[in-house]
């Protein structure tokens, strides 16, 4: 049994490769996913179901970005934990991330252990 049973975690990214990544850590854990591949839906998905405990979010994304996506996200829902996960590596894209209302912030590619580490400190 792992810490994510009963865990809904919505995942924002565009490259199906890293999405089915994040979905198998995920499942390691017992959690479920969703996966919407832009800024706009993460937006509605969050509006739509209340109980996504934690979202991991792209920042480079079509339509809108993750950080536009994040400021909407946290505007209405302040306490929803969101953490960037990037192929962005430059301490700048962090503090944007951060700035934008990113809770924490990853970098691909991304280890296992230390994704999971992190999702264990918001839920």
């Amino acid at each position: 049994m792992g810490f994510l049973q009963n865990k809904k975690i919505l995942i924002v990214e565009d490259e199906y490769s890293n999405y089915y990544l994040l979905k198998k850590i995920i499942e390691s854990q017992d959690g479920d996913s969703i996966w919407v591949t832009n800024g706009k839906d993460a937006i509605n998905q969050i509006a739509d179901d209340q109980d996504i405990d934690l979202v991991l979010m792209d920042l480079k994304l079509p339509l809108m970005s993750g950080t536009d996506a994040t400021r909407a996200i946290k505007e209405k829902n302040p306490s929803k934990p969101v953490i960037a996960v990037t192929a962005y590596a430059m301490k700048s894209d962090e503090k944007a991330a951060l700035n934008a209302g990113c809770d924490a912030y990853i970098v691909k590619p991304l280890k296992k252990n230390e994704l999971l580490k992190k999702i264990g400190e918001f839920i």
